[in-house]
């Protein structure tokens, strides 16, 4: 797999897919699920934020661990994926590039 600039990338869509898919685990074992805990959109937007500033900070501060900028862009996509879990999706019409 390469990225738009020709280099190689890391990881393929399923290994990126199955980290996202074991944090949205990770986030109902931790938080609960959607089920038990729902939240709004708005709730989940303020969620997002709120891991996206992590994200930010690991990437000013060098994070390490659970706390670096991947992990935390894993947490971003994880309840981007909740909220869609919770609140559906909406057909998407085809894109021209």
């Amino acid at each position: 797999m390469f990225y738009r600039d020709g280099t190689m990338s890391k990881n393929t869509q399923h290994q990126v897919a199955t980290a996202l898919f074991d944090e949205r685990r990770f986030q109902d074992v931790k938080h609960g699920t959607i089920e038990s805990k729902p939240h709004t959109l708005g709730e989940w937007i303020l969620i997002i934020e709120s891991e996206l500033a992590e994200a930010k900070q690991a990437l000013i501060k060098g994070g390490k661990g659970r706390d670096n900028v991947i992990s935390e862009l894993v947490q971003v996509g994880a309840c981007a994926m909740g909220a869609l879990e919770e609140h559906g999706l909406m057909p998407i019409e085809k894109r021209s590039i």
